[in-house]
């Protein structure tokens, strides 16, 4: 099982419809390099073709669409393990559309054999609809099924590996997820202390340094994995006060 969802933050790229290569002027630019050379002598304004001329007064009213600021990745999307775990992560442009998530995957999981039993998002419905409609069920199918909101844990026994039977303080038997599928919004409550940090960088800084907190991240998981599985074998059982809280799976450095 994977668990994939994003949060919303990243550099600012080129104003260039369909270049996210970084700023050549990370703090005032808008264009990356070759567009930056390429726009020197020639209008900001979108649609423009001419070269810059002297300045003539504006019309009033008159509004124009231009290249004077530069655009933002909009979202980092992020797929882990249900323990934690960070298997990938990349950037969009723009929205978290669903054909962008099915392309991340399909980049993700190129090999068939390699793809998960269980994809759990919080865009489930929508993008099992945009699986099938775009005729890429037949290649999903044979290995993957995807958690419908509307459905998550099944207790009709139609997927039994997703639902165990686990008891209250009381010694009472209930029913619950056996998978944390909240992997991905703890990782970004996490990442979300650095985001004003990371808003403000280049493109490779950015890229960078997320590629090392996601490291640190997974190496925090892995290493608290290892204790509780220490523990268990030597057969010390670790005290849960609240199961209802995700406070303990927040990593604090």
């Amino acid at each position: 099982m994977i668990v994939t969802d994003g949060i919303v933050m990243g550099p600012r790229h080129c104003a260039i419809a369909g270049c996210e290569a970084g700023l050549l002027n990370a703090q005032t630019g808008v264009f990356c390099q070759e567009h930056e050379e390429e726009m020197e002598d020639r209008c900001h304004m979108k649609g423009c073709n001419k070269n810059k001329e002297q300045e003539v007064e504006e019309v009033s009213g008159t509004k124009y669409n231009n290249y004077f600021s530069a655009p933002r990745f909009y979202f980092v999307e992020t797929i882990c393990a249900p323990c934690g775990v960070v298997i990938a992560w990349c950037k969009f442009a723009k929205a978290e559309g669903v054909a962008k998530i099915l392309r991340f995957l399909e980049d993700v999981y190129e090999d068939p054999d390699s793809r998960p039993s269980y994809i759990a998002i919080d865009k489930g419905c929508a993008l099992l609809k945009h699986i099938v409609k775009q005729h890429h069920w037949p290649a999903w199918e044979p290995t993957t099924r995807i958690i419908t909101w509307c459905n998550p844990a099944p207790l009709n026994g139609a997927a039994p590996n997703l639902v165990v039977v686990d008891e209250d303080k009381e010694g009472r038997p209930y029913y619950k997820m056996a998978f944390n599928t909240q992997a991905c919004e703890q990782l970004n409550a996490w990442l979300g202390g650095f985001q004003t940090v990371l808003n403000r960088m280049t493109v490779s800084n950015f890229d960078f340094t997320m590629h090392v907190l996601l490291f640190l991240h997974t190496q925090c998981v892995i290493a608290r994995q290892e204790e509780k599985r220490g523990k268990k074998t030597a057969g010390i059982e670790e005290v849960v006060e609240n199961e209802e809280s995700n406070d303990d799976d927040i990593i604090e450095y």
